[in-house]
């Protein structure tokens, strides 16, 4: 499922479940990965749980910074670039399954509530993630990524510029038009 499929589903999954006025929160369960609406925005907005616990994106950047080392680094941006182009249709193959569903469903959110081009959309999200990168590569600091991903109402932050030898991803590039 791309990312334009995975906003018809969640958009017919959540007009079924009013439809049918269930009045329980749980849409849909994949394994450890639980979709629950309402979420917190507007209709079709849904909230993501793995293995029951509710992740920030700001935990998901951690996760990143915390598994990325000099030598994985580029595996870690391809996958993420895999993930934003493609969402769960995989084309590059790795180990990082579950990382690539629950990283789909929560920037998914963020094309359903903040759509492109008008708005960053997943964009937005991706860029942080990657970031989180940078942050272990010693280009930024952690603690400025977290004011960065936690930075409501507070505009688009500007990107970091990026060392020629690190490769940046596509939606790092504010060329490219999606």
């Amino acid at each position: 499922m791309n990312y334009e499929e995975g906003l018809v589903f969640i958009k017919d999954l959540y007009n079924i479940h009013n439809a049918n006025k269930n009045k329980s929160k749980t849409l849909l369960t994949i394994e450890q990965i639980t979709i629950e609406s309402p979420g917190y925005k507007k209709n079709g907005d849904y909230r993501v749980l793995y293995n029951s616990n509710v992740f920030t994106h700001f935990q998901i950047v951690s996760f990143i910074y915390k598994h990325t080392t000099l030598s994985n680094a580029t595996e870690i941006i391809d996958f993420l670039e895999d993930v934003f182009i493609n969402g769960l249709n995989e084309v590059n193959s790795n180990i990082y399954f579950n990382a690539r569903r629950l990283i789909f469903w929560l920037t998914l959110q963020e094309d359903l509530n903040y759509p492109m081009p008008r708005y960053q959309g997943r964009k937005l999200t991706f860029q942080r993630y990657y970031e989180g990168i940078l942050a272990k590569l010693e280009v930024c600091r952690l603690d400025k990524v977290k004011v960065r991903t936690n930075n409501h109402y507070g505009g688009v932050p500007r990107l970091i510029k990026v060392p020629e030898n690190i490769k940046k991803p596509i939606f790092y590039d504010l060329e490219f038009n999606f």
